[in-house]
């Protein structure tokens, strides 16, 4: 899943990237807004689920925001339940 991060002071969009794709080459797109950045599980809500995916993989160090890791600090902790508590009660996220 492609997520949202806060580059400030630009807001909520994706870093750069290239991608390669049979016969179609695309660089420097950038993207916005596709899921909420809490949205651990990419179905389109910040809600229990997603909590239950960051305390289900606590502790473990994770690249990944698909197993929890939402600020990208390289382990599934408090504070990325943090980031789902707010996005839920939409306060961020």
């Amino acid at each position: 899943a492609v997520r949202p991060m806060q580059y400030a002071p630009f807001g909520v969009e994706l870093d750069t990237f290239v991608l390669r794709w049979r016969d179609v080459n695309m660089k420097d797109l950038k993207v916005r807004g596709i899921i909420p950045r809490a949205d651990v599980n990419a179905d389109g809500a910040v809600d229990v689920f997603d909590a239950q995916a960051v305390i289900g993989n606590a502790g473990t160090p994770s690249p990944d925001p698909d197993e929890g890791d939402i600020n990208g600090d390289g382990t599934v902790d408090g504070e990325d339940l943090n980031e789902v508590i707010q996005g839920a009660i939409g306060g961020g996220g």
